[in-house]
């Protein structure tokens, strides 16, 4: 009985770590590759020790059944504490991730603004409502002709594939679903951060449109379709223009 509680506590405490690292630091698809890397540990391990367990004289038909017998019942006895235990780190991870981004520490003084970029250094206060920050994008994408067909949904992020833009207690979120999957993940506290994420991918998939349309020689086809992107943005608004070049520039090592 000791030892059947002993693994339970190391089922449990593994589990609350994990899922709290995890929680506190992954987001998007990192976290989706973090999970499906963290969760079969305790299985591959459970199985491993079986394997080692089974009797060698044994038929190989009855030494697989006895394998496969044992890995399920026991699994099954594995899987609630461990399951429980990851979602439990995981929100307490995600709430510590929130608070780091909402209190942001004070003791050391923002660098001053560079005006040829946007200044992205103090939280918006106040926070813009959900309906304010839809009505502030679609008065973008008006103003730089994108149809409203290509923008985020505007509201609760359903299990579905789309982009979505919605706001939590803490944060603006831009997310990517395919299939019910974040793709990606972008949070800020900034409303003009999170616009320029948003209209950086679209300025990218009209670009790509267009020169896939026109059979750009696919050599030069990503370089076009950055130019274009940049071009875009820096319609919208020149110093996004200019950061999507300072960044572009650092991708590639400049």
């Amino acid at each position: 009985m000791s030892n059947e509680l002993a693994v339970l506590a190391l089922l449990v405490f593994f589990g609350l770590a994990g899922g709290f690292v995890l929680g506190r630091n992954t987001a998007g698809a990192r976290a989706l590759a973090g999970w499906l890397l963290w969760l079969p540990v305790p299985f591959v391990i459970l199985a491993v020790v079986l394997a080692g367990q089974i009797d060698p004289t044994l038929p190989t038909d009855r030494a697989s059944y006895n394998f496969a017998f044992g890995f399920v019942l026991v699994s099954i006895l594995v899987a609630v504490p461990w399951l429980a235990s990851n979602l439990v780190g995981a929100l307490i991870g995600r709430r510590f991730r929130k608070s780091r981004h909402a209190r942001p520490p004070q003791f050391a003084a923002p660098l001053p603004a560079d005006p040829d970029l946007p200044d992205w250094r103090h939280a918006d206060q106040p926070s813009l409502s959900l309906e304010v920050l839809g009505q502030r994008m679609r008065q973008i994408a008006v103003r730089a002709g994108i149809a409203e067909r290509l923008l985020p949904h505007i509201g609760p992020i359903a299990d579905r594939e789309g982009t979505f833009l919605d706001h939590d207690k803490f944060d603006y979120i831009y997310i990517g679903l395919e299939r019910g999957i974040p793709m990606f993940d972008h949070r800020s506290v900034i409303a003009d951060e999170v616009m320029y994420r948003v209209f950086s991918d679209i300025a990218f998939g009209l670009a790509n449109t267009r020169l896939i349309v026109e059979n750009i020689a696919s050599a030069a086809h990503m370089a076009s379709v950055e130019d274009e992107r940049q071009e875009i943005l820096a319609r919208i608004d020149p110093r996004w223009g200019r950061q999507f070049a300072l960044e572009r520039a650092r991708k590639a090592g400049g």
